[in-house]
């Protein structure tokens, strides 16, 4: 295994340790890391397979939880006129042109969680952020999820305004994501993306899911959450600078 696999392997235990103790961030995480060791394709065609086991996992666990109706009515029909737009236009190549846009989205959400840690720590009484609307965000997620497959942040900022119980929450979006993530993953394989050199990197990969949960349980009993979070924004803010600047 040579140094570059052996260094994103690292990055995709990070995420999902991140994920395991703070709630969110393993593809952000592993896409914008990953991009410091490889191009955007390349961390995608791998990281994307392990977010397709976790999602898995979940809705094994939580199948009684999904909300069918908001899933079936509302979120996936959105998610996929998002997500048509790049998988139509797209054919593969153009993600690694737009590291730079991808970096100053990464940066505007670090900078927004971090800004609004700081306002919750001090209590402010500032008048709230505009609400995007649901259609926006959600369509947008599914834009997002298409390219860089890191629709994420969008999506939970859209469905945590609609008061779901955390386990339905969960086990909600675990549905999208295995769902989202299958249709790239066939795309990936249509474009030729998985071959020979990729299918043998891609174990190496997937035994960092557990690696990386195992370490983010024990940091979960260890490390202050809040700070945490604020350390794992302030790394995904620094590490999207270089991809602005290419």
């Amino acid at each position: 295994m040579d140094t570059t696999l052996l260094a994103f392997c690292a990055v995709v235990g990070a995420g999902y340790a991140i994920q395991t103790v703070a709630g969110f961030g393993s593809m952000l995480f592993c896409v914008t890391v990953g991009a410091q060791l490889s191009s955007v394709n390349e961390v995608l065609t791998l990281a994307v397979p392990v977010s397709i086991l976790q999602s898995a996992y979940i809705l094994v666990r939580d199948h009684r939880h999904v909300n069918w109706r908001l899933l079936l009515t509302r979120v996936l029909p959105l998610l996929a006129l998002g997500m048509a737009l790049p998988l139509t236009l797209f054919n593969g190549t153009e993600a690694e042109g737009l590291k730079p846009v991808f970096g100053v989205m990464v940066l505007g959400l670090a900078m927004r969680e971090l800004w609004l840690s700081r306002r919750r720590a001090g209590n402010t009484k500032r008048a709230p952020l505009a609400p995007l609307p649901f259609a926006a965000s959600t369509a947008g997620a599914g834009v997002v999820h298409g390219i860089f497959a890191t629709g994420g942040p969008l999506l939970v900022y859209a469905l945590g305004r609609l008061e779901l119980s955390k386990t339905s929450f969960r086990a909600t979006l675990a549905v999208v994501w295995l769902l989202l993530n299958l249709v790239l993953v066939a795309s990936f394989a249509h474009a030729g993306r998985y071959t020979p050199e990729m299918l043998r990197a891609l174990p190496f990969i997937l035994i960092s899911l557990p690696v990386g949960i195992v370490i983010g349980e024990v940091i979960h009993h260890r490390v202050d959450e809040k700070l945490f979070r604020k350390l794992a924004w302030t790394l995904l803010a620094l590490a999207s600078i270089p991809l602005i600047l290419r």
